[in-house]
């Protein structure tokens, strides 16, 4: 496409000289008395006619242009018209009877009439007659919207005018056994049919088809303004039809594609002139007969057959072609698919030189033209173009596109454009490796240019062999890839990558079509779905496989789960081929043995509930492979099986690395050879506690840790690491929570990864265990146990969290760790909430915020106000702080490491935090200002009760049943247990740290509470004016207290009214007493 402003025409244009002031003598013989030799002489007389060609700037609406269809898309078509400009016609703008096809099918009410595609109405090489419909100003460029509609092409016809033999655009209305009633756009036609004899070899799908016909038949009524025509649509007949010279004297006739038989009158360096009626016609030097042809191989009173192009009709001028294969009857098809976009051709040979460019010999059929902004990189052209590319001088060249009106390809000399890499979507195929560069990334992938021109896509399963977290970071923007093109639609302009190595650098056949041929065939493909049955593979152009799970492994497992990850690229056979059904049966069995690379199962080197330790071989986006030590064997440990506190395992996965050593891991399951570990303190201390035979079968009323698996709406799937391999059973949303009415599991708060303790109560007829998470006997025994243990390994896991993240933390995450409950902070409001405040803190980019509950003598906050308060938690997870400005908080908070109280001591306290998985207090009696925790729930696994009994503010008497330094651990005592000490164990799984990171340097951690003494002085300040406001407050309240008794005393007096019979009855007790009282003699 030219772009305006941008580019000049291609090809050279005289200066309009005005015709010479002789008038012509007007002709005063009847029509067709006008001989061929008088044409002649009056062309003779003529000193210019003017040859400017179709440009953007001088195209107008209205006017009707002979195109070539370029592309055909869903919902429009692409057009080539002459001099390289293109126009788009939509899929309303192609016939009335296919415009109302369309509509009834999008409102839902065409459904007995079936509605043809453009793809299968239009071709790209079919020539059209179109109507220039409007022109779009898109700033740098123009858009020209066309149509195909008879009416708008047709529009200077009427019916008098016409006469047998005469051809014009039609449009099929209609399917009728005989024939297709054919749409003429002409208003004073009554009928058109065309009869299917008449109709043989033309393409004719059916309504939406237009094509060029000819009248053989015409009759109508001059009087009443009717006429009816019959038409003949047969290749050769209209390939070989011609308007007759002495017809040429009315320009409507001119339709484009209308050949006339005439004689060059003029040979001009800028084209032809031709011979016609009236009127002048030109054919450009680019437009004559041969592709090779120059302007000098043509003489005045040369014979040759010109067909309309196009009409101007403000100077009454027509522009013909000569191109012979426009409308015959054996198009060369074979001209728009040899040469392709992108195609670099190398000696081209010079056979014009011009100063606006150059054209060349391509081979012996193609032409090509490099205008003068192509021939070298930069933005002037050679001073002497002739000089610089002589006629025969051989060049190399590369194809930027193909100009299908003017049947030439558009080539360029630049060197940047010869080496770049892509011009086009078109170049593009399944299977070509590329280099990308990274652009940026979205929700979905990287962003990738493949060159100046040309983007596409890398999923995120796609951009490295094995799943990684943060991309982004090991391939920022910039960063160039080696690809591999997986998907490509070139008319969508849609390109899909992939930057795994193994499928980048695979040696394998490419897999990109249903092909029973294919069957046998080895070859890779990526993992894109994990089920029950099998897996999904996917290949080339949104080919895929499936591969039963009986073909996945040699192995007996349950869940496919543990040996395949998604992105995985794995090695297939092709077993089977559906194409009807696009179904593609593969095997992993290449040899119909083993799988590739998958050992034959070895004998058990561990056994279930064994503490072990490894090392840590490969950390994957759910799983970490870890190599047994003394073993010689590798394990997989779930990213959710690293902490109790799910929430935290993301925290700690980012932060280990290859090589870490773990300690007393326990040995979860065994599903034949694949070993999943656990770190769970939870389960390590159920194997230290319980009994062998409670290990091996689940017994009745024996508490057992239980990891959930999935949640679904109507229960849990859980694994427990009891018996030979460890089992897995369901609970059922009854056994969730009091035997209550129907919940549903995923909405409160029950997660993938989360540990419960859970009961069996026996089997059911189908022989399936029965679990309970909760039943009222759970509550009233070993609540306390059961409660407090969770409580303490969560506290304990948060003081490992905080060592590795001081460890291998960013500086933010260090500042958070160094954060002790009690600081003091003075922090400045960044916005106000219906909920609180949020904070900033200075130096820091660690968020605060305040809930109004913490709020303290803040009531009326702005914006950029500081504030004064101290710390009660910190969120890792979130990287933010819960901070409080009430008084007394701000005022005692504390921890220590002595702190005063002991086991079974009992004081009072306030809450001031409640979390999911646990409450803060702060005690107000014994050791004031200690920070101690309560359970989340009277029972830990008693889910509808959670966190009911709590409410931030009120007051509490506890039971301390912990302590163990700077954590102490209570209950409300009216669940404390009064004969015995829980037996908590402080033992557990861990982790130890490669050397690796000693050396390298931490980002130092800045100060954060810089202004809090000053902060502080203020918020002294308005402790004491709240204060007085609310004991001005009080007094005022007592005095209306009182205003109000008088005044309701004294309207009583006033009324009269007595007083009430209780009111009289106590005044005479008092008096009646006073009586009764005797002096004290001394």
């Amino acid at each position: 496409m030219v772009i305006p402003g941008k580019e000049r025409d291609l090809f050279s244009v005289k200066p309009f000289v005005e015709k010479s002031k002789v008038k012509k003598k007007k002709d005063k013989g009847k029509k067709g008395e006008l001989g061929f030799k008088k044409l002649k002489a009056e062309h003779k007389k003529l000193t210019d006619v003017q040859h400017t060609p179709l440009l953007y700037d001088n195209i107008i609406e209205g006017q009707v242009i002979l195109g070539c269809i370029q592309e055909v898309h869903d919902y429009e078509l692409k057009v080539s018209l002459p001099h390289r400009l293109s126009g788009t016609v939509p899929i309303t703008k192609i016939s009335k009877a296919y415009t109302e096809l369309v509509k009834k099918m999008a409102e839902g009410e065409n459904e007995d009439e079936e509605v043809s595609a453009l793809q299968d109405l239009y071709r790209p090489g079919q020539f059209v007659v179109t109507a220039v419909a409007s022109i779009e100003d898109m700033g740098t460029w123009k858009k020209v919207n066309l149509s195909l509609m008879p009416q708008d092409v047709n529009s200077s016809l009427n019916a008098p005018l016409l006469e047998v033999g005469f051809v014009l655009p039609c449009a099929v209305a209609s399917v009728e056994d005989n024939g297709f009633i054919m749409d003429t756009g002409i208003a004073s036609m009554r009928g058109a049919f065309l009869p299917h004899k008449a109709a043989q070899g033309a393409d004719i799908v059916g309504v939406g088809t237009v094509l060029r016909c000819m009248v053989t038949k015409i009759s109508g009524d001059v009087e009443k303004g009717w006429w009816n025509v019959v038409l003949s649509a047969k290749p050769k007949t209209l390939s070989e039809a011609t308007l007759p010279l002495i017809s040429s004297t009315n320009i409507s006739m001119m339709i484009p594609g209308t050949a006339v038989d005439t004689v060059v009158s003029k040979v001009e360096d800028y084209g032809l002139n031709i011979i016609l009626a009236e009127y002048d016609g030109v054919v450009n030097r680019i437009h004559l007969k041969k592709p090779f042809d120059i302007i000098h191989h043509y003489q005045e009173g040369m014979n040759v057959k010109a067909r309309v192009l196009y009409t101007t009709p403000m100077n009454k001028v027509v522009h013909f072609t000569l191109q012979k294969n426009i409308f015959s009857e054996d198009p060369d098809e074979k001209l728009f698919h040899e040469l392709k976009e992108g195609d670099i051709v190398e000696d081209a040979v010079v056979y014009e030189s011009r100063s606006v460019g150059i054209s060349l010999k391509l081979n012996d059929k193609y032409r090509g033209y490099c205008p003068w902004n192509r021939l070298m990189d930069g933005d002037k052209p050679p001073k002497h173009m002739k000089k610089a590319f002589p006629i025969g001088r051989k060049l190399l060249c590369r194809v930027i596109k193909y100009s299908y009106m003017d049947q030439m390809y558009i080539v360029s000399l630049e060197k940047s454009v010869i080496e770049q890499q892509l011009l086009g979507y078109n170049e593009v195929e399944v299977g070509t490796k590329l280099k990308a560069t990274i652009k940026g990334y979205n929700d979905y992938g990287a962003q990738v240019a493949l060159s100046k021109t040309v983007s596409g896509h890398i999923d995120y399963m796609m951009l490295t062999d094995t799943q990684i977290k943060n991309p982004e970071k090991k391939y920022p923007p910039g960063s160039v890839l080696d690809c591999r093109v997986t998907y490509v639609v070139p008319q969508r302009k849609i390109i899909n990558l992939t930057s795994k190595k193994l499928l980048v650098n695979s040696p394998h056949p490419i897999i990109s079509e249903y092909d029973p041929r294919l069957v046998g065939t080895v070859s890779e493909g990526c993992v894109v779905r994990i089920n029950q049955s099998g897996l999904l593979v996917t290949m080339y152009n949104d080919v895929k496989g499936f591969v039963p799970k009986s073909q996945a492994t040699s192995r007996k497992v349950t869940s496919l789960d543990a040996l395949f990850t998604l992105g995985q690229v794995v090695k297939f056979r092709i077993i089977s081929v559906e194409p009807e059904k696009r179904n593609m049966t593969l095997t992993l069995r290449i040899d119909g043995g083993l799988v590739p690379h998958e050992e034959k199962p070895s004998t058990k080197v561990v056994s279930m509930r064994q503490k072990v330790d490894g090392v840590i071989k490969e950390i994957q986006e759910k799983v970490i492979i870890v190599t047994l030590t003394n073993h010689g064997v590798d394990a997989q440990l779930p990213v959710g099986h690293l902490l109790d506190d799910v929430s935290k395992c993301g925290i700690v996965k980012s932060l280990l690395k290859q090589g870490d050593e773990l300690k007393d891991a326990v040995v979860f399951s065994i599903e034949e050879e694949i070993i999943t570990l656990s770190l769970k303190t939870s389960v390590h201390n159920w194997i230290n506690t319980s009994t062998p035979e409670q290990q091996e079968v689940l017994l009745k009323s024996v508490p057992y840790p239980a990891v959930l698996q999935k949640v679904y709406a109507h229960g849990a799937l859980a694994k427990i690491p009891a018996g030979e391999c460890g089992q897995k059973h369901l609970i059922h949303f009854k056994k969730l929570g009091d035997e209550s009415p129907y919940i549903d599991c995923r909405a409160v708060g029950l997660h993938p990864g989360q540990t419960l303790w859970v009961e069996s109560e026996g089997v059911d007829k189908m022989g399936r265990q029965i679990l309970s998470c909760l039943h009222t006997r759970n509550v009233q025994r070993r609540a306390v146990q059961h409660s407090i243990q969770p409580l303490y390994s969560r506290l304990l896991n948060l003081k490992r969290v905080k060592d590795i993240i001081m460890r291998r933390g960013s500086a933010i995450d260090r500042q958070l760790a160094q954060l002790q409950i009690g600081r003091k902070l003075g922090v400045t409001v960044t916005e106000v909430t219906d909920f609180g405040l949020h904070v900033k803190m200075k130096g820091s980019q660690i968020q605060g915020v305040i809930s109004n509950d913490h709020r303290g003598p803040y009531r009326n906050v702005a914006v950029g106000e500081k504030l004064y308060a101290c710390v009660m938690n910190v969120n890792f997870e979130k990287k933010t702080v819960d901070l409080s400005s009430q008084p007394l908080v701000v005022k005692k908070l504390k921890t220590s490491d002595t702190p005063k109280v002991a086991f079974g001591r009992r004081a009072k306290c306030e809450i001031i935090l409640v979390q999911e998985n646990f409450v803060k207090v702060m005690l107000t009696s014994r050791d004031v200002g200690l920070v101690a925790y309560l359970p989340p729930l009277e029972h830990e696994l008693n889910i509808e009760s959670k966190n009911g009994h709590y409410k931030v503010g009120e007051e509490h008497r506890v039971t301390i049943e912990h302590v163990d330094g700077d954590i102490v651990v209570g209950v409300l005592r009216r669940f404390e247990d009064k004969d015995t000490e829980p037996s908590l164990l402080s033992d557990g799984p861990s982790w130890q740290l490669s050397s690796d990171d000693e050396g390298e340097s931490k980002e130092a951690v800045e100060d954060i509470e810089s202004d809090a003494e000053d902060v502080a002085e203020t918020y002294a300040k308005l402790l004491v004016d709240s204060k007085k406001a609310k004991r001005r407050e009080e007094i005022e309240n007592q005095w209306k207290a009182q205003a109000a008794k008088k005044r309701k005393r004294e309207e009583r007096e006033t009324t009269g009214e007595e007083e009430a019979p209780k009111k009289k009855k106590k005044k005479a007790k008092r008096k009646k007493g006073k009586k009764g009282q005797q002096p004290v003699e001394g």
